[in-house]
């Protein structure tokens, strides 16, 4: 049991959770007692059960954070309306950024001003009849360019 609860405490780093962890591996080991071959080594049985279910463990966890959020709570979230501008780009810069962008090949800024618009590949692909590929190939050498530009 000693080595097991050290194990299960370096995994988890929290006295409480190492416990469950201890309880969990058992819990399946006397499950899956059948699988256990008697010429192997019980210990490295053990902490390869103990590793999966903390793996597992883990895994589930971050399942579980995921948040799910709405196709209707999502557009809301990315409304212009509920944006705040960011204080922390000087005027100076908007101006040359601006600058930029307006010196792109007129290809490359449509299909890039749509994307800063908040337009998807596939939205921009359709409103301007071209394959998505071109579309994110044009946004990417808008980009590039745009870095070549203001970073000199």
């Amino acid at each position: 049991m000693s080595p097991l609860r050290q194990l299960a405490l370096q995994f988890t780093k929290d006295q409480e959770d190492a416990n469950d962890l201890v309880q969990d591996t058992l819990l399946r080991a006397y499950r899956y007692w059948h699988k256990f071959r008697p010429d192997s080594n019980l210990k490295a049985w053990l902490f390869t059960i103990m590793r999966n279910t903390f793996i597992t463990c883990c895994q589930q966890k971050k399942r579980e954070r995921r948040v799910i959020v709405s196709a209707h709570s999502a557009d809301l979230a990315n409304s212009p309306l509920n944006s705040i501008a960011n204080g922390a780009i000087s005027e100076d810069l908007q101006e040359d950024i601006w600058t930029a962008v307006t010196q792109l090949m007129a290809m490359h800024q449509e299909a890039f001003l749509l994307h800063l618009a908040g337009y998807k590949y596939f939205e921009i692909a359709r409103k301007l009849a071209i394959p998505i590929g071109t579309v994110k190939s044009r946004i990417f050498i808008a980009r590039k360019e745009l870095q070549r530009r203001i970073i000199r």
